[in-house]
């Protein structure tokens, strides 16, 4: 820190208790209420020098926005172009160091769902930019939002670094966090059944990074999140990367 903080920088550090959403919101609430715009990157997110200005250019006045995601396979997910509308069907598309915004808006929604994410004391370990948006959407509506594809920053994929026992582990949290999204939001057997069959076929979607026993990881962490319980009791909770 002290390198960057004899540049001017006004660094806070702060603890928390487990849970990534839970030391996001710490952190957040440390920060002065006057702030613009909020980012949540990971440690491994890599932002070019010009990244910060075309956030701020062309978010413009909009709530909230989403950038792409760029790691070694590609695009980590595929972001519409500028002007769709958020809705429930497109909001998987906002990823945690994808997501931008305004910090007003940030406290007005009250941060983060502590019981989701990864490291969090539950076993759904993933999903809290999904629940923040989709609670976003009830409470804005569709406008305000804005998807910022051709603001391109870099990051890792999920599988990066890790051991076959880990990557499958880490899947299944997310997977898990996933499921658990379907069901607090009530996204009906229909969805719920197609995020299933996605899941039984997620190896042969992402052939090159991920083995056939990943996808089996992926459907039984969706099932689990799906019905409200886990299998097995989790050995050990996902690193975030």
């Amino acid at each position: 820190m002290g390198e960057f903080a004899s540049r001017g920088l006004d660094l806070r550090l702060v603890s928390s208790a487990r849970g990534a959403a839970r030391g996001r919101n710490v952190a957040e609430a440390a920060l002065p209420g006057t702030l613009d715009v909020l980012l949540f990157p990971n440690d491994t997110t890599v932002f070019h020098p010009d990244s910060l200005d075309q956030i701020n250019q062309q978010l413009g006045e909009a709530k909230a926005g989403c950038v792409t995601v760029v790691d070694r396979f590609g695009d980590r997910l595929r972001v519409p172009a500028r002007g769709t509308r958020l809705n429930r069907h497109n909001v998987w598309s906002i990823i945690l160091p994808a997501m931008v915004v305004r910090q007003s808006i940030f406290r007005d929604l009250g941060g983060f769902d502590e019981t989701l994410g990864t490291g969090a004391a539950t076993p759904w370990q993933s999903g809290e930019e999904t629940d923040f948006f989709l609670r976003y959407l009830l409470r804005y509506g569709t406008e305000g939002f804005a998807w910022l594809p051709e603001v391109r920053i870099g990051g890792l994929s999920d599988a990066e670094g890790l051991s076959r026992l880990e990557r499958r582990r880490k899947l299944r949290g997310y997977a898990r966090g996933y499921g658990r999204i379907l069901r607090m939001h009530r996204y009906g057997v229909a969805w719920s059944l197609r995020a299933l069959a996605a899941g039984a076929t997620f190896s042969l979607r992402h052939r090159g990074e991920y083995q056939a026993l990943d996808g089996v990881a992926v459907l039984v962490g969706r099932l689990e999140g799906l019905l409200g319980l886990t299998f097995a009791r989790p050995t050990e909770v996902a690193v975030e990367r």
